[in-house]
Parts: C-alpha cells; sequence; structure tokens
C-alpha cells in the first residue's frame, strides 16, 4: 500500500486490473494489503459496497497514525 491510502490504493488496484477481477477478489486482495486492525474492523462490512468501504478505511488508518506515539529524537553534547 505504501504512503497510499487505502482508497488510494483501492483505485490503483482497480487500475491495474481492469474488468478482469470481480470485486470480491478485488475486496480480498485489497483487504489483505491493509493494517490488521483496519482489517479487523472492516471484516463486518461486507454487505456495504467496497468504495464505501475505502473511505471508512481510510478515516480508520488515518485516526490510528494520529494516535501512534511521535518518536522524539534526543540529542547530548559531551
Amino acid at each position: 500500500m505504501g504512503d497510499r491510502r487505502p482508497s488510494q490504493f483501492l483505485r490503483h488496484l482497480r487500475g491495474l486490473v481492469g474488468t478482469a477481477v470481480t470485486d470480491t477478489i478485488l475486496r480480498s486482495l485489497w483487504m489483505s494489503r491493509l493494517p490488521n486492525h483496519a482489517q479487523a474492523i472492516l471484516a463486518m462490512d461486507d454487505d456495504v459496497g467496497l468504495d464505501k468501504v475505502a473511505l471508512k478505511a481510510d478515516k480508520i488508518v488515518e485516526t490510528m497514525r494520529q494516535q501512534q506515539p511521535q518518536a522524539a529524537e534526543a540529542s547530548s553534547t559531551i
């Protein structure tokens, strides 16, 4: 997925596979590349359209990024 948001990554995958792959297969492939916490939350949304799930995934991933502690850089002089 890289630095892309989940919805951007979904659009990228769609561009690669075109119409050769069903949304069911695409959903499975896309979901497998999401962070584990997002996969667990979105697993309940199998009856929701893939585009709506992707927008929800964007919010989940962004929220989790904001909650992760930031590493602080320290320097010392001797």
